[in-house]
């Protein structure tokens, strides 16, 4: 989805759609603590929005990979304490890009409404 009016809200709809991926990529791995075997899943953020930037991202599902390593008998790689960490810094970027969105939104919004 691109809005076409201003980079900056080009940027903040990619970073939206990264952080909800990465949202569900958390949830999915809460979900799944207890689940032997179960690999956690990562949103590599960072490597989506260079793309995005450059015009090559397509979907940020595509850049969700599996974290193989675990330090659990049944296989499982979810770390339920990191998973709790990621999904308070996750929702806390989100928030805070709908907040500059919002913000950006009313200033066009005004630049209209007085011109």
């Amino acid at each position: 989805m691109s809005f076409h009016l201003d980079k900056t809200l080009n940027i903040a709809t990619d970073s939206l759609q990264g952080l909800w991926a990465n949202q569900r990529a958390i949830a999915d791995n809460l979900a799944n603590v207890d689940t032997p075997g179960y690999k956690a899943q990562r949103l590599d953020f960072r490597s989506y929005m260079n793309d995005a930037l450059n015009g090559g991202a397509n979907s940020p599902d595509e850049y969700i990979s599996r974290v193989d390593s675990s330090h659990r008998t049944d296989g499982n790689s979810v770390d339920l304490d990191k998973e709790m960490i990621l999904l308070t810094k996750n929702s806390a970027r989100y928030q805070s890009v709908m907040s500059q969105v919002g913000r950006k939104l009313n200033l066009l919004n005004t630049v209209v409404r007085d011109s």
